[in-house]
This record gives structure tokens, sequence and C-alpha cells, in this order.
């Protein structure tokens, strides 16, 4: 399973999915996560209002990821990024943090 954390300095969850203009990218092991690689896109959330070309391009650059790890996330996006099966977590902090915790509720079936 793959997670996508929005981040702009890498150490901290602290982005909308919207504004977003790189992805940390983790996959999980057995009992921890592992850094894979950082994903560039572009922001496309305008105030509200997105463009959808720009809304697919960022979906496809997460789209081998089950989940997205995110400050925020509008609604349009949310459903556009479920009908792809990826889920959106709402997390603010440092990223080993959240995926910790991430974690723990998925080992608990807290889904």
């Amino acid at each position: 399973m793959r997670i996508a954390a929005v981040s702009s300095d890498g150490k901290f969850i602290n982005q909308h999915f919207g504004h977003a203009q790189q992805f940390y990218i983790f996959e999980r092991l057995e009992d921890r996560f592992q850094f894979l690689e950082l994903r560039r896109g572009k922001a496309f959330c305008n105030g509200g209002d997105h463009n959808n070309k720009e809304l697919k391009d960022a979906i496809d650059i997460i789209d081998d990821c089950s989940y997205i790890l995110a400050v925020q996330a509008g609604y349009g996006a949310v459903e556009a990024l479920n009908e792809r099966g990826i889920c959106v977590k709402i997390a603010i902090g440092f990223i080993d943090d959240c995926l910790k915790e991430f974690f723990k509720e998925l080992t608990e079936g807290n889904r």
C-alpha cells in the first residue's frame, strides 16, 4: 500500500491537496512506512475553484496510492480521488507522527 503525504518541506503535512506542488510517497511495509520518492505536481486550486484537467493531472501523479494525507481537500477533489480509489485522510503534523497514527488506525481496523 502506498500513501501520498502533502508537504511543502518533506517534514510536515502542511498543505491543502489543491495547493500541493509535491507529494512525498511512502509504502507500507509490515510494521512501518518507508519513503519511496518525491513526486512534483502543480497546484490546481484557485480560491475554491479548480481546473478539472489540472485536478485530473494531480490525481494521475498519485494514482498508485491508496491514501493521501493532507491538511484539507475540497469536496470535488475528494469525490474525484474516491472515484480513483484514493481515500483522503485529514492530517496535520510531522509526517512521521501522522504515518504512525495512520498505521495505528489501520492495524486497529479504524479505517
